[in-house]
């Protein structure tokens, strides 16, 4: 038996973490046990909020994340004996980089994107925090940055991220019988999106990576278009209205998809199914049909 300390075990990437876990595994997050050892103690909370929530309450995320991990991961390995720490980091604590993947090394090499930046820098000082904790109290630790995630059981309020806002969008729209929606920027801004279930299991198929402390890039470095995604969206649903870009608004930086090199040198990041982003957004649609809107 192997015990887990989840932090953000509600989140959608732990519905899908416990979900995909093997029966040997136990998360005592909900039912600490004093005196049990924590073979992982792992903190998969992110903020699916969009750039519209990023904007409006930076100081709210700086709170939630001193209050919800930074503390809760200084009390478990001050209160209990923890063998391995890993946090899942969002790739926006990269610096702003538009003309080349993301890579490792140049995560400490610049500013990142202001409108995220509080959100960003709260996070980064996760890995801070983790490298301390190794050095002084000889606590393993990895940590592991991984592209916007995706599927059901997401934010589809007024300040989700890009798939879950466009979803509702586009579906209000069709009911609606709009002759045409406005969506953010140019749709030229070039992301990589993974579905929630594909990462949970690669976070599984890597909790024994001995791939070290510095942070390593969980991806499959897959990347599209805001434009073709509202496109696929469009298909999917079956709206036949059309689209008015408004570059007004903010995209963010032009290009933001994590390079897998180093991850396919040292991580394991094979799935027996790779979910298209076509099939994972059809999964995503027909649950926030049966499930979000009744």
């Amino acid at each position: 038996m192997k015990y887990l300390y989840i932090i953000g075990a509600e989140t959608p990437l732990g519905i899908y973490f416990k979900k995909n876990l093997p029966q040997e595994y136990v998360d005592i997050s909900q039912d600490e046990k004093p005196g049990v050892c924590v073979d992982y103690l792992i903190n998969l909370r992110l903020k699916n909020v969009g750039l519209g929530g990023h904007k409006i309450k930076p100081f709210d995320f700086i709170a939630d994340n001193l209050e919800h991990e930074l503390s809760v991961i200084d009390r478990i390995v001050r209160t209990t004996k923890v063998k391995k720490i890993i946090n899942i980091l969002p790739n926006c604590i990269y610096p702003e980089n538009e003309k080349q993947l993301l890579v490792e090394e140049d995560l400490w090499s610049g500013k990142c994107e202001e409108i995220v930046s509080y959100y960003a820098y709260s996070k980064k000082l996760l890995i801070h925090q983790s490298l301390a904790i190794e050095k002084q109290l000889s606590i393993d630790v990895q940590n592991f940055i991984v592209a916007a995630y995706y599927g059901p059981y997401d934010n589809f309020g007024g300040d989700s991220q890009v798939i879950p806002s466009l979803i509702n969008k586009v579906l209000n729209a069709k009911e609606s019988n709009l002759a045409s929606i406005d969506v953010w920027g140019s749709g030229k801004a070039i992301r990589e999106f993974i579905y929630v279930d594909d990462l949970a299991k690669m976070i599984i198929n890597n909790l024994d990576s001995s791939a070290g402390s510095i942070p390593i890039n969980l991806s499959r470095q897959a990347e599209t278009t805001i434009n073709d995604l509202v496109n696929i969206l469009k298909e999917l649903i079956g709206y036949q209205g059309k689209i008015i870009w408004d570059p007004s608004k903010p995209e963010g930086v032009l290009r933001k998809v994590l390079s897998a090199k180093i991850g396919h040198e040292k991580l394991n990041l094979n799935l027996s199914h790779v979910t298209s982003l076509k099939e994972g957004l059809q999964k995503t649609i027909e649950w926030y049909k049966n499930e979000y809107q009744r």
